[in-house]
């Protein structure tokens, strides 16, 4: 088992996949990096031979899960990042990840700030990460929450953790799989249910990532067809009950208009 392990989980020709493998190679800290696709094309073989990357086909029919729980499946490393295929990571984003991951033996997961970026131009702040911070406050005051309760309330409200700069202890969680039941809130429900394990969360507060907003993403094409909104009202219907639920999900989706505007 290797220490760390970046898997690309690639559906179809995403013309942004070579900037993502770049930015992985170009890590201070080098780990492994894999490509794993449901949808197989000339394109993708053409970049993993160019880049020498082991490369495995899922033969079941893609989706958001299966195509993320076969690439974690298919990691041997006792850390994986399941890197998305349109966002660019920080030369530092390894490095740093590791040592915090390392420095405490019962991490489950680790994640990072980031930035947005639409037609080049990259976002520091907006709408959407502002509110993600003010979620994310208790872990200003301690970098690694171990309490079930602070994890949950962190949570409770909305989804501050970016997926793609998570990195999953999978010494720890082996059996750790998203859920298909959700197409977009599916890590949303993975770090909910990670919270009656017993271990930490650990946040890095450096922008280490930058999440690439376009028209052709699944993001913006679940916001536009309404799937996202749905799939979060129904888990905090689960959690606050209809009422409160439904109320909670009319304020969070303001923050969803930053994909709107910035593409």
């Amino acid at each position: 088992m290797q220490e760390h392990i970046f898997v690309i989980p690639v559906y179809k020709d995403s013309p942004y996949l070579e900037d993502c493998i770049v930015s992985l190679k170009n890590q201070h800290s080098s780990s492994e990096i894999i490509v794993t696709t449901a949808t197989p094309s000339p394109y993708i073989e053409n970049l993993v031979k160019k880049y020498n990357l082991p490369y495995f086909i899922n033969q079941n029919p893609p989706s958001i899960a299966g195509d993320w729980n076969f690439g974690f499946a298919m990691a041997n490393a006792r850390f994986v990042t399941i890197a998305h295929q349109d966002d660019i990571y920080e030369r530092g984003f390894s490095a740093q990840v590791l040592k915090a991951m390392k420095s405490k033996s019962d991490c489950l997961i680790c994640f990072t700030d980031y930035v947005e970026m639409a037609n080049n131009v990259v976002f520091k702040n907006s709408l959407n990460l502002v509110v993600k911070r003010i979620l994310l406050l208790p872990f200003y005051l301690s970098a690694t929450i171990k309490n079930t309760f602070i994890r949950k309330a962190v949570l409770s409200i909305g989804n501050p953790i970016c997926c793609p700069s998570v990195t999953i202890n999978k010494e720890l969680i082996s059996n750790f799989g998203f859920s298909n039941r959700y197409s977009c809130a599916l890590d949303w429900q993975a770090w909910l249910a990670l919270t009656d394990k017993k271990g930490g969360f650990t946040y890095i507060n450096k922008k280490l990532l930058r999440h690439r907003i376009h028209k052709e993403s699944e993001t913006t094409s679940q916001i536009e067809n309404g799937q996202r909104l749905a799939e979060e009202k129904e888990i905090l219907q689960r959690i606050w009950g209809k009422n409160i639920g439904d109320f909670i999900s009319k304020l969070y989706k303001f923050s969803q208009k930053g994909n709107r505007t910035k593409v």
